[in-house]
């Protein structure tokens, strides 16, 4: 079927959003399961988002081609009952991806957190309102109608369908906390990186990078002002492309938002191969005191040897209290490898405090 030109946005929105977010998802899949090789559970969460966004874009494109956006008297009845069947799958599919997108999120944000009981309890308490509220929406959407086909079919005998004041308050509640939880997840980086050793700069870099989960609010506040005006609106086509749009921005910004994140350390090798640099600054370890590395003592410190003319500087560290947080997520987000006050070991970071330092000439 062709495109009526009212129709043609909408199947641009679908691309324009589908692709970045399709790429962004292959780089984190690269970074996190090859580069890293420290694939997590929030990765999981995004795999089982993609197919829903996928479908989204799907839905969005299909309502265009039966006429969305174009005024409902010029729309024959099938194409009327095709945009209804459309939103109801687009509906679903939004649900289902913001649900593991937000999950997702909250996720490497507790992995960052580590064992602070307040950062816990906030996205502990964010995540059961969200889970919540879109669990709650799933099953309303599924029997507003009874049978479920008159969702989009007006012509099946018998059919009962909640008034469409009930559909309002449902959407209101949903884009309404829709909108909190995404601002938590935004704000919440800030404080979480502030606290880290890190300059000004770094932190305001890996805090940006982690709350850029708030783009996805700003299609849910877009579809809460068009909630408001639903009602008034005589013409089900043009009061319902708005939704369409916002449907599908959601979790297209979130799934953006949610990678994002995870892609710096792929970021920095292309840094390091424009500027003719590979690897780390630090030499690599070995028992060799020539090379600047020994390895740890029996008491539990370190050793470090530096060539000196024609003897060697001894370096000892001693004591120093380990925090240990079960994560590697900060790496992804700053520079964690290069900074004396931290050091990536394995899939954990270390983070020593309350160093002294003693020399000797050998």
């Amino acid at each position: 079927m062709a495109l009526r030109h009212e129709s043609e946005p909408f199947v641009a929105v679908a691309v324009v959003l589908l692709i970045p977010a399709t790429i962004v998802f292959g780089m984190r899949l690269y970074v996190r399961g090859w580069m890293r090789k420290s694939w997590g559970f929030d990765d999981w969460l995004l795999v089982f988002a993609y197919p829903s966004l996928v479908l989204e874009a799907y839905t969005l494109i299909s309502a265009a081609t039966h006429g969305l956006g174009a005024k409902s008297a010029t729309l024959s009845d099938a194409n009327l009952e095709g945009i209804r069947k459309d939103l109801f799958i687009l509906e679903v599919g939004n649900c289902l991806s913001c649900l593991a997108i937000k999950l997702s999120i909250c996720v490497t944000l507790m992995r960052i957190a580590g064992r602070k009981p307040i950062y816990l309890y906030i996205l502990y308490v964010n995540i059961a309102l969200f889970s919540t509220t879109i669990i709650g929406t799933l099953i309303f959407i599924h029997f507003q109608c009874r049978p479920t086909a008159a969702w989009w079919d007006l012509n099946i005998p018998g059919a009962v369908c909640l008034s469409p004041i009930v559909n309002s308050g449902v959407n209101f509640t949903y884009t309404t906390v829709g909108i909190l939880t995404d601002w938590v997840c935004s704000i919440l980086p800030l404080f979480l990186i502030w606290s880290l050793q890190m300059n000004r700069n770094m932190k305001l870099a890996s805090a940006l990078l982690l709350g850029l989960g708030g783009l996805a609010s700003i299609a849910s506040t877009i579809r809460l002002k068009y909630l408001v005006d639903l009602l008034s609106f005589d013409d089900y086509s043009l009061a319902i492309a708005p939704f369409f749009v916002c449907g599908m921005a959601e979790p297209g910004l979130g799934m953006i938002a949610a990678c994002s994140s995870a892609l710096k350390p792929l970021i920095d090798r292309f840094l390091k191969k424009g500027d003719g640099s590979e690897g780390h600054r630090y030499p690599s370890r070995s028992n060799d005191p020539s090379d600047g590395w020994r390895r740890h003592r029996a008491d539990g410190t370190y050793e470090l040897s530096t060539s000196k003319n024609s003897g060697t500087l001894n370096t000892m560290v001693v004591g120093g209290h380990v925090q240990k947080t079960n994560s590697n997520d900060l790496e992804d987000v700053a520079d964690i490898d290069n900074r004396s006050s931290r050091q990536l070991i394995g899939k954990d970071i270390y983070v020593t405090t309350d160093i002294s330092l003693k020399s000797t000439n050998a």
